[in-house]
C-alpha cells in the first residue's frame, strides 16, 4: 500500500483495529450506513492477518498462520 498525506504507522494501527472489528462481529458490520457481510473464509483469511513491516512510505501486512490458529483457539 502507497501512503501519501497520513501518518503509516497510525494508517497501520487503524488497518489492524478494522481488521480486530469485523472479527469481533463475526464477520457483519455497519459502517456509516453499509453494511459489510463477509464469507467464513475472507474472516479465516482475516484471523491471520498482523502488521509487517513500516517505513514512511509503505505499510506491509502479511498473513500469519500462527496468528491464525491463536485467534481460532481464542474463540473469535
Amino acid at each position: 500500500m502507497r501512503i501519501e498525506d497520513t501518518d503509516p504507522f497510525r494508517l497501520q494501527s487503524n488497518v489492524m483495529k478494522m481488521v480486530d472489528d469485523i472479527l469481533y462481529a463475526k464477520g457483519n458490520l455497519t459502517l456509516r450506513g453499509v453494511t459489510y457481510r463477509y464469507t467464513p473464509s475472507e474472516i479465516d483469511l482475516l484471523k491471520g492477518i498482523r502488521p509487517g513491516e513500516a517505513t514512511s512510505r509503505e505499510i506491509q501486512f502479511v498473513i500469519d498462520r500462527e496468528r491464525a490458529r491463536d485467534k481460532e483457539f481464542q474463540g473469535e
